[in-house]
């Protein structure tokens, strides 16, 4: 007996003399020289492990069932089941609402098994979790919202767009790209964006769509007091060219009412040039920019208040030279 003990460590001798209910689920492993417990350890094969990962899955313990996944995945890489076990993992992640591992989870599908048979769906649900960020949903830290959603979306929406290029979400994606650009007021990012779905996909419907989504980042910058008058000018003329371009009544509807607002916005400073120029004494000057407001924009709301400045100053002048 004690020729035994010598042979055995004595951390094996003190776990051996604990009761039954301590030890019965641990096992010696002469390959790791340690102990584990058969509940935690890999399955013997691919399948039989995706056999135990699902079962956490489908009793949505999704904690757990990433992890058996992720075993499956990383000592058996190269089965027939690893890109399945890789997609489940994104699949826990989004049913756990952790939409940005989801994402990443996804991608690495689309990255170590770019044969994947699910890869389009894939690339819907990361289309579709990009949609999310652009919504205002954010990835959560702890429970605290940390990620800017419209940083993300962009993230996941060009990476759709490298993912499948000529893919049907695609497009889709590249429109959404300028859409999170615009809606973060990053007009020339978001004019890029659409430039570049007119021309890589010039035939898609959403084609037309980024046209004017052009033209209305052109407006909506020239808004902006720190704008000079040029914006005002180009977007009013990329409206005019859209609209000679189109027979689309609601697209033209939508060019009509923001050309109209452009040309409110054009004429109103124009009308205050004149105003200043009037002010100052330099009737003549102003006399030039009402008639320019009369005849540039003649159906705005300033074009009869031009018009009566135009007869008022006429009159003074008259009077003046007689």
């Amino acid at each position: 007996m004690k020729a035994l003990c010598k042979t055995i460590p004595l951390a094996v001798l003190m776990i051996l003399s604990l009761p039954s209910f301590c030890y019965g689920a641990w096992i010696w492993t002469p390959e790791t020289g340690g102990w584990s417990n058969p509940k935690h350890a890999v399955k013997d094969t691919a399948e039989e492990q995706f056999k135990w990962a699902m079962e956490s899955y489908k009793n949505k313990d999704y904690k757990k069932a990433i992890s058996e996944f992720d075993k499956l995945v990383k000592l058996f890489s190269n089965s027939k089941y690893a890109p399945d076990a890789q997609y489940y993992v994104g699949r826990a992640y989004e049913d756990m609402e952790e939409y940005y591992h989801a994402y990443l989870a996804y991608q690495k599908v689309i990255e170590a098994y770019p044969y994947a048979k699910n890869r389009d769906e894939i690339i819907k649900r990361q289309y579709d979790i990009g949609v999310l960020f652009y919504g205002g949903h954010k990835s959560k830290i702890l429970g605290i919202a940390l990620l800017p959603a419209i940083d993300k979306a962009i993230e996941i929406f060009e990476q759709v767009v490298k993912n499948s290029p000529y893919g049907e979400y695609a497009p889709k994606a590249q429109f959404k790209i300028g859409e999170a650009y615009k809606k973060d007021n990053r007009f020339a990012e978001a004019t890029v964006a659409f430039q570049k779905l007119r021309d890589e996909y010039p035939n898609d419907e959403l084609a037309i769509e980024a046209d004017y989504q052009i033209a209305q980042c052109g407006y909506i910058a020239s808004l902006d007091a720190s704008y000079n008058q040029e914006s005002t000018d180009s977007a009013i003329d990329k409206f005019k060219a859209l609209m000679s371009e189109t027979e689309d009544k609601p697209f033209l509807e939508r060019a009509k009412k923001s050309l109209k607002e452009l040309k409110e916005k054009r004429a109103q400073s124009v009308y205050e040039t004149a105003r200043f120029y009037e002010k100052i004494g330099r009737i003549q000057s102003a006399a030039i920019y009402y008639k320019e407001i009369v005849k540039e924009y003649p159906e705005t709301t300033l074009a009869k208040e031009a018009l009566v400045r135009i007869v008022e100053i006429e009159k003074s002048t008259n009077k003046a030279t007689r």
